[in-house]
């Protein structure tokens, strides 16, 4: 899985005086990274959010959910919807600046 800096250290080796072919190489490998850190959202909200509020209530509140009953299950499918939009939001209002970079690599390509 793309770690941030895997990200940062490719956009930190794009300089203006590379290739063009080095810097749609670069250009696919960070996209690729933003597509997989979208996509494993899908299983990173909904696992995690419900370990992180029992582990948030019982530290700071002093709430047993397993002895108060919370219902779980209704929570999880609920978590589950909450990252589904939030994967569509970020599937519709994409990295403007990406998308700009992309653009504008195209443009050279048929320049060249």
């Amino acid at each position: 899985m793309g770690e941030p800096s895997d990200k940062l250290f490719l956009i930190s080796r794009i300089n203006r005086n590379y290739p063009l072919v080095k810097a749609q190489r670069n250009l696919i490998l960070i996209q690729y990274f933003n597509r997989l850190e979208i996509n494993s959202l899908y299983f990173l909200v909904p696992t995690f959010s419900l370990a992180f509020l029992i582990v948030v209530l019982k530290d700071f509140i002093g709430l047993d959910l397993y002895a108060v009953g919370f219902p779980f299950i209704p929570y999880l499918i609920m978590s589950f919807l909450v990252g589904l939009i939030i994967i569509l939001f970020l599937k519709i209002f994409p990295d403007k600046k990406l998308q700009e970079t992309v653009a504008y690599l195209e443009e050279l390509k048929e320049m060249v």
